[in-house]
Formats: C-alpha cells, sequence, structure tokens
C-alpha cells in the first residue's frame, strides 16, 4: 500500500460504515412515546439551566462499539449528571452523512462524535497511530499505559484541539484478528495471492505477507466468503458470532494482526470550554471510573466470540514463538510508511517506539 492509496481505502470506510449502518437508520424518538429508537437516547425536554449536547455515532445500533462503548458513556454520564448535562446521541447519518460526520463536530453542528481513529485520519493523520498499529500492544493494559502514563492522551488532544475537537476518550477494544476459510499453509507462504477483506492499518502487513488486501460493503463479507469471493477477513472477534462468521470462517490466526485496537469519542472544544470547570472535573471523574469497566466488557464479548467458534467446529491457530515474533516483525515494517504521512505521525511513531522500549515489549 503506498501513501497515495491510504486515503482510498479511508474513503472505502466511510462508505462502508455508512452502507452498514443503513437498515438502522431509523429516526429519532418521537417527542410523545415510551421509548427512542433503539441506539439512541431519550430526548425529554431540557430541566432548567441543564446543558443539552447532541451527538452522532460512526457505528450502526448494534455495532458493539456503539451498544457496549458510546451508549455505556453516554447513559452513564447522563444518569449521574442528571438535571445538569446530557448528551442525546443519533445513528449515522441522522445528523449529517457519514463523511461529513468529523468536520460537523469541528464546526459545532453537534457537540459529541463517537468514531474511530482510522477514520479520523483522513483530517488528523496521525490518529492512524492511535488507532493502533499492527504489531505494537500486547494487552490492554499496554495500550492503557500508553495513553494514560506515557503522554499519548495529551499528544493527541493537541492533535485534535487543531481540529477544534477535545480529545474526550480512546476507547480501547479487542484485538483484530486474522480468519481464513482455508488454513494458511505452510504459514505464512501459503497467504500469497489469498483475497482478504482488511482495514488500515491491518492491510499493510497482509499486503507485505503477499496478500491480495480488498474492501467490499460490510453486509456483503458473509456471502463473499460463503462464496468463495474472499479466503479471509482481519475482523474483531466478537463478529464470529454476532455477523455469524463461524459458518464461513475455519481458522482465526493468533497473535492477531492487533492485539488491541481503539475507537474514539471527541467534543467540540468550543463547547468544551464553555463547561464550568467543575462539570469538566465530574465528566472526566466519571469517565475515569467507567473506562476500564466498559472495556472488560468488550474484551470478554471477544473471547466470547472466540469460545462460541470454537464451539462450532472453529479451529484457532496459535503460531510458534518463532513464526509470532517474525509475523510482528512483518506487521511493524509498515510503521515507517505510516510515520511519513505527516510530521506528527513520524512524532506520535516515535513516541510508541519510545514506549514499547521501555515497557519491555517485544
Amino acid at each position: 500500500m503506498t501513501k497515495k492509496m491510504l486515503p482510498v481505502l479511508l474513503s472505502s470506510i466511510a462508505l462502508l460504515i455508512t452502507l452498514v449502518a443503513m437498515p438502522f437508520m431509523t429516526a429519532c424518538a418521537p417527542a410523545a412515546g415510551p421509548s427512542p429508537t433503539p441506539g439512541t437516547t431519550p430526548t425529554p425536554a431540557p430541566a432548567a439551566g441543564e446543558i443539552v449536547w447532541k451527538g452522532q455515532s460512526l457505528f450502526p445500533a448494534e455495532d458493539l462499539c456503539h451498544k457496549l462503548q458510546c451508549l455505556g458513556i453516554v447513559n452513564t454520564l447522563n444518569d449521574r449528571l442528571k438535571g445538569k448535562f446530557r448528551i442525546e446521541m443519533s445513528l449515522p447519518d441522522q445528523i449529517v452523512p457519514v463523511p461529513e460526520q468529523f468536520t460537523a463536530c469541528s464546526q459545532g453542528v453537534f457537540e459529541v462524535n463517537m468514531s474511530a481513529f482510522a477514520f479520523d485520519s483522513q483530517w488528523v493523520p496521525e490518529a492512524m497511530i492511535a488507532f493502533g498499529l499492527p504489531g505494537s500492544y500486547e494487552n490492554v493494559d499496554q495500550c492503557y499505559d500508553f495513553w494514560h502514563k506515557y503522554g499519548a492522551l495529551e499528544f493527541f488532544r493537541e492533535s485534535y484541539a487543531k481540529e477544534n475537537q477535545y480529545m474526550f476518550r480512546q476507547l480501547p477494544l479487542g484485538r483484530n484478528s486474522l480468519m481464513t476459510k482455508d488454513i494458511i499453509d505452510p504459514w505464512p507462504a501459503g497467504i500469497k495471492g489469498m483475497k482478504i477483506w482488511v482495514e488500515p492499518p491491518q492491510a499493510y502487513p497482509v499486503r507485505d505477507l503477499g496478500g491480495a488486501t480488498t474492501y467490499m460493503p460490510l453486509e456483503e463479507l458473509y456471502m463473499a466468503l460463503k462464496l468463495g469471493t474472499l479466503d479471509g477477513a482481519v475482523y474483531s472477534e466478537p463478529e464470529l458470532e454476532t455477523l455469524n462468521l463461524y459458518e464461513v470462517i475455519n481458522y482465526v490466526y493468533h497473535p492477531s494482526v492487533q492485539e488491541v485496537i481503539s475507537v474514539d469519542m471527541t467534543f467540540n472544544l468550543d463547547a468544551w470550554n464553555k463547561l464550568p470547570a467543575d462539570l469538566q472535573n465530574q465528566i472526566n471523574s466519571i469517565m475515569d471510573e467507567i473506562n476500564p469497566e466498559i472495556t472488560k466488557e468488550y474484551v470478554a464479548a471477544a473471547a466470547d466470540g472466540v469460545k462460541f467458534f470454537e464451539g462450532k467446529g472453529g479451529k484457532v491457530v496459535n503460531l510458534t514463538a518463532e513464526q509470532a515474533t517474525n509475523f510482528h516483525k512483518v506487521c511493524r515494517q509498515s510503521w515507517d510508511e505510516i510515520a511519513s504521512e505527516s510530521p506528527r505521525s513520524a512524532e506520535a511513531v516515535k513516541l510508541l517506539r519510545e514506549f514499547m522500549s521501555k515497557a519491555g515489549i517485544p
């Protein structure tokens, strides 16, 4: 993948998310009635003095990033700060089209943007590193340390501030794993020529191993695998169950292309700066409290997906120590290419490498 290819792939992400979200694009909850639209939050009349923000999620209603991460945060904030502060979340395209979502938050069309760093990298190139580079963290704890003990949160807040957004939190998820219909034999030469559905930055190592990387709308992934149009995918493990991929995937490979990836929630910076300092502190304090638990839920869902997959006859292929080491080398050889996207990208890659060295991550 060349530097010129990356914008095309990222544009494909926007189209992909839009198409995936279409079945869920129902209107927001009516003014009267007992329940909001599934995946959105209630819209009662504001209490006297209550601050009400609106937001849009990049993820469709059934996606775990929306169900566990986005709504987990929003509903907790709304409950804890009732009468003082409330966020009303909408689904993709309900306020603005998905390709306009990042810019709309920057411009104050709405105040909350639930997104993915890989998508954001169209405006903030170094966000690709925030997403999680292939072969980097080995677990969620290392990811947390990089962000909260090694300065990554402050670094990326500076980046997003240039786009008039407050990078509220990075939200770590589980692994994105290589999955195939037929076993890769021998490893890794057997992947050469395989057609693999994959998104950046995971596309780099698949390309470098000789795989043919491709995109198509997510709703077509299952049938493409079933019909043999695709040979595999790099995707999150909960979807082995939720998208029935266990029916068309027979092998999952560990270690993953990325053991930990991250999504993000950002706020319009002007709106954030207008909040009273004590309210800002409350919001951040609540988030510090609940973020680890929400992350544990997602990681548990990933483990459940693998157990379900194995229970249906699927096989997890654990690479040998030597194979895993060599695989990580392939994953990391794309880092310089990613760093070349911008000066801040180079700084971010340097920061990650320094952290990994000090943390003793091989």
